[in-house]
């Protein structure tokens, strides 16, 4: 006959909103751990400094604030970083990009990649609206066009002015500047950084081939624009048209959709892809051609007997023709 003595011991123990609990089992460590999952991840100073303030974003993202560091963390990936800091405390932090968290402070931009002990860029603006805001790292493999080896691809566009565009390379810091005639009000990257989609007050949208350095107009009166997720499919929404391009690069293949409402999102699973539309009342669904979709995700991961298999199970129409020339041009040049 004998007895167990358990200790739970730790400096300071808090809970916060969302059912998180904070342990602190030493000035310069943290657990945080979700009660109702019990997911936890261990915050912990690599150069011992001691954790003044910790705060928890989106159920996801923990932001501990050190004597001379900031600690960043991902719940779900588990990756940590710290980065050295003097920070004023009215730091704003963007968390729209899974991988990386943007901090705008005193007029700078700066990124920071889950998992990296330092800052990966940082460039000069005042518009912080995740709207105005795009960043890629390595979300699609990119290629090299000598041996179709992946490459880094870390891209970040932000606006210099309200009228101009600024897309910056994170990995050779080089940038391209588009010189725009109104102010842009929305803009987004594809996944695989070498597409932007840009609209400005006017709703024009436009679509910025970054390779090719070519602007090309898409749509007029545009009140809605999505890339379609894990693909190049564009979604956008024109007076009462839903409009889809297949292939954006072909801007006068679109195919259009009569509807009585607002797009409110678009939701994509492992075999269907659907456009939600608000009609009052109720909820339209108008599904998506999949086939078409994963025909413009082949050829943008250089998989060209997929795209063949996908074109040959389809039936002859102007977006099928437009990407079987698609194929050959994208083929020829590779």
């Amino acid at each position: 006959c004998g007895v167990v003595d358990f200790y739970d011991i730790c400096i300071k123990r808090t809970l916060f909103k969302g059912g998180f609990e904070v342990t602190y089992v030493s000035h310069s460590q943290a657990i945080v751990r979700h009660i109702e999952t019990n997911m936890k991840i261990v915050i912990r100073s690599q150069y011992g400094c001691e954790i003044i303030k910790t705060n928890i974003y989106k159920n996801r993202y923990v932001i501990c604030t050190t004597t001379d560091t900031l600690l960043l963390g991902d719940l779900e990936t588990l990756k940590i970083s710290e980065i050295q800091w003097q920070g004023s405390g009215k730091e704003k932090f963007i968390f729209e990009n899974e991988n990386a968290c943007i901090i705008h402070s005193n007029g700078e931009v700066l990124i920071v990649e889950y998992g990296i002990n330092e800052i990966l860029g940082s460039v000069r603006t005042s518009y912080t609206s995740s709207h105005v805001i795009s960043l890629r790292i390595n979300e699609r493999p990119n290629y090299s066009s000598s041996d179709s080896k992946t490459i880094e691809n870390k891209k970040v566009v932000y606006l210099l002015d309200n009228q101009t565009i600024c897309i910056k390379d994170l990995i050779s810091n080089s940038s391209i500047t588009i010189n725009h005639d109104s102010k842009v009000d929305w803009l987004e990257l594809n996944e695989r950084a070498n597409l932007l989609l840009f609209r400005d007050k006017r709703r024009y949208l436009h679509i910025f081939n970054i390779s090719l350095q070519q602007r090309l107009q898409l749509l007029n009166f545009c009140t809605y624009v999505q890339w379609v997720p894990r693909s190049d499919v564009v979604v956008a929404q024109n007076h009462s048209n839903l409009c889809v391009w297949y292939n954006v690069l072909a801007t006068n293949q679109v195919t259009i959709y009569p509807i009585k409402g607002d797009i409110e999102e678009i939701e994509r699973n492992s075999n269907k892809t659907e456009v939600i539309v608000d009609e009052g009342i109720t909820q339209a669904v108008y599904p998506l051609n999949e086939s078409l979709i994963e025909f413009s995700t082949a050829i943008d991961d250089n998989n060209y007997f997929k795209a063949i298999d996908i074109l040959d199970n389809l039936e002859l129409s102007i977006e099928v023709e437009g990407m079987w020339k698609q194929l050959l041009s994208k083929s020829l040049n590779d």
